[in-house]
């Protein structure tokens, strides 16, 4: 009796076991038909894709892109910055691309004037004040009565006491009102200005950060929306472009220090 048993027991599981052993490699089959009708078909889309996408480059050129032959340097990104920001430069926008950049800014009670008639803006402004002071400021837009700063610094680091000069410059140049704006590659603090003076500059709206993977790439946009001369537009759009992948791509909001 014991041994029928164990001979029907053993049958029982050979049984099960094979049927199960059956079960799996019919999955596997299965499993593998869809694997490889996947990638059939993943084949087949890329291939279209490609397709298309290299007749749409025949009109786009979606793949060139300016920047990628002139390697900017931070001097190199000071100049175009300071160009679009110019009422009087070659774009021929007037001061569409400066308002948008107030805009930007986010100015509430303690901005600059509303009604400037003859903005100017400048590169490499030398620091006067307090007389021994050294240094450049990298673009000053001047309103009059009113001057914006703005220190660009995209990849390097400050130099010893740089925005705390920069401060003083510019509270001496504009005692009627400034704002000194600083412009990090990742939306960093300068580490040459006290948290303390950075928090009493920013509830008197007199400092301001920006990052470019946000604050510089957001202004690029609306830029780039208000455009009327295609060459600029498309010039803008590389700019914005080249920026999403040489930083960190974040959220596109307005990335000011409130």
């Amino acid at each position: 009796m014991l041994e029928s048993a164990l001979v029907l027991t053993e049958r029982l599981m050979t049984a099960y076991f094979g049927s199960l052993r059956d079960e799996l490699a019919n999955r596997r089959s299965q499993v593998g038909h869809s694997v490889q009708n996947f990638f059939d078909t993943l084949g087949l889309r890329l291939k279209l894709a490609r397709e298309e996408r290299r007749e749409k480059n025949v009109f786009l050129a979606l793949e060139f892109n300016v920047f990628s032959y002139i390697d900017p340097n931070e001097s190199r990104l000071s100049d175009l910055i300071a160009e679009l920001l110019s009422p009087d430069g070659k774009h021929g926008q007037g001061d569409t691309f400066l308002r948008l950049f107030l805009e930007q800014l986010r100015f509430e009670r303690h901005g600059p004037p509303k009604a400037s008639p003859y903005p100017k803006v400048r590169r490499e402004e030398p620091v006067t004040y307090p007389p021994d002071s050294c240094g450049f400021m990298d673009i000053v837009i001047d309103l009059g009565s009113y001057g914006i700063g703005i220190e660009n610094k995209p990849w390097a680091g400050e130099q010893k006491d740089q925005m705390e000069r920069y401060h003083n410059h510019l509270e001496h140049a504009y005692p009627n009102g400034f704002c000194l704006v600083y412009l990090s590659g990742d939306g960093g603090h300068p580490e040459t200005l006290t948290t303390e003076l950075q928090k009493t500059l920013e509830d008197a709206e007199r400092f301001r950060v920006l990052s470019y993977r946000s604050g510089v790439r957001k202004w690029l946009r609306e830029c780039e929306k208000e455009c009327k001369a295609d060459k600029i537009r498309w010039l803008i759009g590389d700019f914005e472009a080249f920026l999403s992948t040489e930083f960190e791509e974040d959220e596109l909001e307005v990335e000011t220090t409130e």
